[in-house]
């Protein structure tokens, strides 16, 4: 894929872009005003970011729960007792992610 780098702020965009984040026109090579995200835009960009938080923290979350009960279940039904594992990282932090996807899904 080609890429573009941009005379006045060396950024590098993708080739079949017309204008840099800058303000740059590799059209016809003048100054315009940079581009900026709207606040229906960066309000939008923040859901997204809250949803995939919340995906992933739900993941986390079943993820230690089904190691938890699977490691406790197999300790228990062995005659000597056995180990288990309490997957406590993963559900910690799949928690966390949940509570910070709903924030930014709310604020």
């Amino acid at each position: 894929m080609a890429t573009r780098r941009c005379p006045k702020c060396n950024l590098i965009n993708p080739g079949t872009t017309t204008v840099c984040d800058c303000g740059w026109s590799f059209v016809d090579g003048t100054m315009n005003a940079p581009r900026r995200l709207s606040g229906r835009d960066k309000d939008e960009q923040r859901r997204a970011r809250g949803t995939s938080q919340l995906a992933v923290g739900g993941v986390l979350l079943v993820l230690g729960i089904i190691i938890t009960a699977v490691t406790y279940g197999n300790a228990s039904a062995s005659p000597t007792g056995g180990t288990y594992i309490i997957a406590s990282g993963p559900i910690i932090f799949g928690a966390i992610s949940i509570i910070r996807g709903l924030a930014s899904r709310s604020s």
